[in-house]
């Protein structure tokens, strides 16, 4: 089980991350161990706290199943995280009860889920903060529809540790 550092042992630049306002939208970089995976966590838990739909996006199954231990230790509901695999098509399926168009089997068709969003917003309910972690490998054009489909996003990459073909920068 994975555990989270307390508040009081973070430093100043992650204290800054977590005071970062709710209700907008940031990137934060960082190098490898700089915290970003934590204070993705903790962005997570202020929004749960604070009411808001949230979901918190991993790239792997493992630091997820980890997160998940430490979201509930914090009485956050472990539905608050998913890889990104698990997350979208459903989420895409239940927001326009479709699913999201493909160019090939691995590959989303970007343009037309983008075009799909901004003919037909999702219902607000579905509505979330999106918080993404490693998000440096996940495909740009996914944030291109989250500008249209989240309540606000906020990305925590390292452009120096992709692991994907059609990573963002």
């Amino acid at each position: 089980m994975w555990e989270l550092p307390n508040e009081e042992d973070l430093g100043d630049d992650q204290r800054e991350v977590i005071n970062l306002d709710l209700a907008e939208s940031h990137l934060v970089s960082g190098p490898p161990g700089s915290g970003k995976s934590v204070m993705a966590v903790y962005r997570t838990i202020a929004l749960d706290r604070a009411k808001e739909p949230v979901i918190l996006i991993m790239h792997g199954k493992v630091l997820t199943l980890f997160t998940e231990g430490a979201l509930e230790r914090q009485e956050v509901d472990s539905a608050r995280i998913s890889t990104y695999d698990a997350w979208f098509p459903k989420w895409f399926k239940d927001a326009y009860e479709q699913d999201p168009p493909k160019i090939s089997k691995w590959e989303f068709d970007w343009g037309a889920c983008i075009r799909i969003a901004g003919q037909h917003p999702a219902p607000d309910p579905l509505r979330q903060h999106v918080i993404v972690d490693e998000g440096q490998d996940l495909p740009q054009m996914f944030y291109a529809f989250l500008s249209q489909a989240a309540r606000t996003m906020t990305v925590f990459a390292d452009e120096n540790q992709a692991i994907r073909e059609d990573n963002s920068t």
